[in-house]
């Protein structure tokens, strides 16, 4: 029997992700995961950015506390996404992308993440 609708990967597993970020500094987010590691790095394989357009993406957990952002990311491209301490072992965690403040434009990105 599945209890509720949103299914939680473990944060070990590469999980696919597709979302379109908003134009002007906007954001687009990924489907959660549950954090293994308390604090640890997570991964991303970039697999397309639109438009020739570059991103930023940081882990984020279900507070709104998130790491480091990385910038610049492109096509075909991995990534390491910085930990944070107060993301916890058991805890929520999804990426949040951004776009820059110029962007006139949504941008697709699709990929694969781990939050480990």
């Amino acid at each position: 029997m599945l209890l509720g609708s949103t299914i939680a990967y473990a944060g070990t597993s590469y999980q696919y992700y597709n979302t379109t970020i908003g134009s002007f500094h906007g954001s687009g987010y990924t489907s959660y995961q549950i954090k293994a590691y308390g604090g640890a790095n997570g991964g991303l394989s970039s697999y397309g950015v639109g438009g020739d357009y570059q991103v930023s993406a940081a882990m984020e957990d279900d507070d709104g506390t998130h790491g480091a952002y990385t910038n610049g990311i492109t096509d075909n491209t991995f990534y390491t996404l910085a930990g944070n301490s107060n993301h916890l072992t058991g805890e929520s965690i999804r990426v949040h992308f951004r776009n820059g403040w110029t962007t006139p434009v949504n941008v697709q990105v699709d990929g694969a993440w781990a939050s480990n």
